[in-house]
């Protein structure tokens, strides 16, 4: 409220101006925006056979492609090869071998997001996938996979190329002397 307590304290933007109709239409308007941004994402193009080559101890083929392929929904980069995904999954092979009841929670969360979309998980569609993936969004499993995906991805030097991150500059005498002011993608 104003001083005068009539209306908010600051000035309301113009989505808070629009009719109700209009600002239901802009929301809707930017869902579909998202989605379709869904349906250029490429699935996981590795199959079951060679999925059996990464030598992992706790994680079996069908689960790992499913986890790279929720790594790959969670964090799009489309020019990120898969097997950038599939160290993901490497990592969350090793976090079962230190918490062996990860390996449950992941397995039943994997039959869970395969049940949404009709029993196949690999053979779903992107946005039935992002609508199943979404329907765990609140899990111990999703926020699990998030957050490991997050730490796995990131860390990775083909990602950091992909984003514009040079690396640490400690031991190049700080950002003073490196990459303070190359700022080129801001408008002066």
């Amino acid at each position: 409220m104003t001083a005068d307590g009539g209306g908010p304290p600051f000035p309301l933007s113009e989505a808070d101006q629009l009719p109700a109709e209009r600002r239901e239409f802009l929301k809707l308007l930017g869902f579909a925006a998202t989605g379709s941004a869904a349906f250029v994402l490429r699935p996981i193009s590795l199959g079951a056979a060679e999925s059996n080559d990464w030598d992992l101890g706790f994680v079996d083929a069908e689960l790992g492609l499913i986890l790279a392929s929720v790594a790959r929904l969670l964090f799009p980069h489309p020019e990120l090869k898969d097997s950038v995904y599939f160290q993901v999954v490497q990592d969350i092979d090793s976090d079962m071998a230190r918490r062996p009841a990860l390996g449950g929670l992941l397995r039943d969360s994997a039959t869970a997001l395969a049940e949404q979309v009709g029993g196949d998980w690999l053979a779903a569609s992107v946005p039935e996938q992002i609508s199943a993936i979404e329907s765990i969004e609140g899990s111990e499993a999703f926020f699990y996979l998030r957050n490991r995906t997050i730490e796995s991805l990131y860390r990775n030097t083909e990602v950091w190329r992909l984003v514009g991150y040079e690396g640490s500059s400690i031991e190049h005498g700080g950002y003073i002397n490196r990459g303070f002011d190359d700022i080129d993608w801001l408008d002066p």
